[in-house]
């Protein structure tokens, strides 16, 4: 029994504590919709294997934090479903129509801008609602 409290006691100090090898870091920037700033949306940094971090955009800005490294960029501008004409107002009363992303899926899973995020990056982003 001694053998396997041993056993795992390496275990524990061969894995270490589980800490991330890396640590977030402060990016900021702008979003630009058609042309003009952003009025609200998500800005999501995506770097394989750790969590992706989602930052509210708003005015056109964002502030926050992401891993260093080469990120895949996501976006998101979210309005409120419009309920469909044929659903009976029975249905309707007391739910939400939730909300939709009127983003093309281009920003969305199905992006491939990347960004190359370090300390204090500054980023200008530009996307179009086509």
């Amino acid at each position: 029994m001694k053998a396997f409290y041993l056993f795992l006691l390496v275990i524990f100090f061969a894995t270490g504590c589980g800490t991330p090898d890396i640590l977030p870091v402060i990016v900021e920037g702008s979003v630009e919709l058609d042309g003009k700033p952003m009025a609200d949306g998500t800005i999501e940094f995506s770097l394989q294997g750790y969590p992706p971090a989602q930052i509210q955009i708003t005015d056109g800005k964002f502030q926050g934090k992401a891993m260093p490294g080469s990120n895949i960029v996501r976006f998101a501008r979210w309005v409120p479903n419009q309920w469909d004409p044929s659903i009976p107002e029975s249905m309707k009363k007391g739910n939400d129509p939730g909300k939709k992303n009127i983003l093309p899926e281009k920003y969305g899973n199905q992006s491939k801008m990347t960004a190359d995020v370090k300390a204090n990056s500054k980023f200008t982003f530009q996307v179009t609602s086509k």
